[in-house]
């Protein structure tokens, strides 16, 4: 009795514990799927990070083109408005369409 008793626990004890086994091993695959997500989004994040300075420093050039533009066409206009101003009689005179065609 007592040994049938001993093989009824023995092999109780021998699917409990190849049923943890099995779950350990659930486990491990899982950690190890969520180990290659983690570095998938830690690779990500760092190609964002790059891709963010890389625009905020192209940002920054388009900044300065545009102020250098802004700059220019103001003096630009300054300088139209002074040639206007000191050949009043042309300034008066209508733009020839052919003329207005080509400054386009």
């Amino acid at each position: 009795m007592l040994t049938k008793l001993l093989s009824v626990a023995t092999f109780v004890a021998f699917f409990a514990l190849a049923g943890l086994g099995y779950l350990l091993r659930q486990a491990w695959v899982a950690n190890g799927e969520q180990g290659a997500q983690i570095e998938a989004l830690q690779e990500s994040a760092k190609l964002a990070a790059r891709a963010r300075l890389h625009n905020q420093a192209v940002s920054g050039r388009l900044q300065v083109r545009k102020a250098a533009v802004a700059r220019s066409e103001a003096l630009a206009g300054q300088d139209l408005g002074s040639a206007l101003r000191a050949n009043r009689a042309w300034a008066d005179q209508p733009v020839p369409d052919e003329v207005q065609n080509a400054l386009r």
